[in-house]
């Protein structure tokens, strides 16, 4: 085991305990979610969409981030889970911390939590367990690591912890966000390995790592557009992962490009990225 890597265990703030669901169908059959922009739907395909949640009868939700500019995110969650008994697992996106400072979007979702027994907000979590399979999240930050950054993004117009900064700054505060949920991603995925009978390991992050850039189908090039669409910080957190646990095989799963795109990391890593919701697209269903 990685010395550093059980070092960090200290570092993560707990607000739910570990949890091992024996229910028989805890979650055999999920509904992923990702990218819903609700503050862009009409209120006709607002509606449907909390249709089709509760129609669709899944064992469980997962959200990959940007549901939508505050406050429309925050909306929509609580109507989501009043509207619905089922447990939804989310993490949030860039969008999701628009107008806001990091720490007082994630009290929000800490605060939803507290009031939704339904509600898992995995990012202040730690890992999971169900089904023999360890479940974990963090929002994930794009950053470019010792890449340049082109140029600033939009996160640094609209996040109030880096408004005004110069491109200098900005990237700094970039990778030092990034740098602190892959080092999150990491402890959560230790914890669940606890017990060595596990093999499996889900991990749900909005921003995908920097090797699914790297194939030559990758769908978006790694910054353009006052946008950075990759994690340099969660890819070398996957390659840590590797090597500590060969023997284990990661599903991750992310959002942030507004397309699809499936890619692997070794034999180990299999990455799924998926578009942003479209009222007229079926439903992305993961069985575990």
């Amino acid at each position: 085991m990685n010395k550093n890597l059980a070092q960090r265990t200290c570092l993560l703030k707990i607000f739910k305990p570990v949890l091992k669901f024996e229910v028989e169908n805890g979650m055999k059959h999920c509904l992923w979610l990702t990218d819903l922009h609700v503050d862009r739907l009409s209120k006709q395909d607002y509606r449907h969409l909390l249709h089709r949640i509760h129609n669709a009868a899944a064992d469980a939700i997962w959200i990959t981030g940007d549901i939508g500019n505050p406050p429309y995110n925050w909306h929509f969650l609580e109507t989501l889970l009043t509207y619905i008994n089922t447990t939804v697992y989310f993490v949030l996106g860039n969008h999701d911390f628009y107008g806001l400072k990091i720490e007082e979007a994630r009290s929000r979702a800490v605060e939803l939590m507290k009031r939704y027994a339904n509600a898992y907000y995995l990012t202040t979590m730690p890992s999971v367990i169900c089904n023999d399979v360890v479940l974990a999240g963090v929002d994930g930050w794009a950053n470019t690591g010792k890449i340049p950054l082109l140029e600033k993004t939009w996160d640094g117009d609209e996040i109030q912890d880096w408004q005004g900064k110069t491109l200098s700054l900005l990237q700094d505060s970039m990778n030092r966000e990034a740098k602190k949920d892959a080092e999150q991603l990491l402890i959560k995925c230790r914890q669940g390995m606890m017990n060595n009978i596990l093999k499996k390991i889900v991990l749900l992050t909005h921003v995908p790592p920097g090797q699914a850039c790297l194939g030559s189908g990758s769908p978006k090039s790694f910054q353009a557009k006052r946008t950075v669409y990759y994690s340099q910080a969660l890819a070398e957190a996957l390659n840590e992962l590797k090597t500590c646990y060969p023997d284990v095989l990661f599903n991750l799963f992310s959002g942030h490009l507004h397309c699809q795109y499936h890619y692997r990391i070794g034999h180990q890593i299999h990455g799924f990225i998926m578009d942003a919701y479209h009222p007229d697209k079926p439903l992305t269903w993961i069985s575990l």
